[in-house]
C-alpha cells in the first residue's frame, strides 16, 4: 500500500540522516534492566550506551558513520563490505583519519542484537547491544583471567554408564 511505502521511505531517510551509531548517557534503570548486565559488567568501568540499529541498517558499502570510542574522539568509519547470512547482517570497514583501524559489526534485526569489534592503534574495543541498550569497552575488560590466573581447560569426566 502507498502509505506503508511512504512511511518506510521516510524511516529509511531518517535513519540515513543519523550519523552516530551509539551514544553514552543511558539511564541506570535501563542499564540495570538490560539482559547484558551482570555484576562484573556493572562495575568494571565499561561505557553503557544507547545503540541505534537503524544507523547501519540504512547503510551500504562506501557509506560512512560515526563510532564514538571510550577515551577517544568519535572515529569516522567507512563501510567496505556488507554481508547477509541467515538474517544476520555484518558491516566491515575501516576507520578514517589519524586513529585508523578496522571494524566488524554484526546485527540480527529479528533479535534486536548487535555485537562488534573495533581495532585501532589505541587498542581493541568490543561492543554488544540488545534491544537498544548495550556497552562498549576495551577488550581487556571483557577477557579476564580467573583469580588464580589459570585459564587452562579442565577435563570433565564422562558420566558413569548405568
Amino acid at each position: 500500500d502507498r502509505a506503508q511505502l511512504k512511511s518506510a521511505r521516510k524511516a529509511l531517510d531518517d535513519a540515513r540522516q543519523q550519523q552516530v551509531l551509539f551514544s553514552a548517557g543511558v539511564s541506570q534503570q535501563l542499564v540495570n534492566q538490560s539482559p547484558l548486565a551482570n555484576e562484573r559488567r556493572l562495575q568494571d568501568g565499561r561505557q553503557w550506551i544507547s545503540y541505534d540499529m537503524r544507523v547501519l541498517s540504512a547503510r551500504a558499502e562506501g557509506d560512512t558513520f560515526l563510532l564514538p570510542l571510550p577515551g577517544a574522539d568519535s572515529a569516522q568509519a567507512e563501510i567496505e563490505l556488507v554481508e547477509v547470512v541467515r538474517g544476520q547482517f555484518r558491516w566491515s570497514g575501516r576507520l578514517l583519519g589519524e586513529l585508523g583501524g578496522t571494524f566488524h559489526i554484526t546485527q540480527s534485526l529479528a533479535d534486536q542484537y548487535a555485537v562488534g569489534a573495533i581495532q585501532t592503534a589505541a587498542g581493541e574495543f568490543l561492543l554488544e547491544a540488545k534491544g537498544g541498550t548495550g556497552w562498549v569497552t576495551s577488550s581487556h575488560n571483557e577477557f579476564v583471567l580467573p583469580p588464580d590466573g589459570n585459564d587452562t581447560l579442565v577435563e570433565v569426566p564422562e558420566p558413569a554408564k548405568r
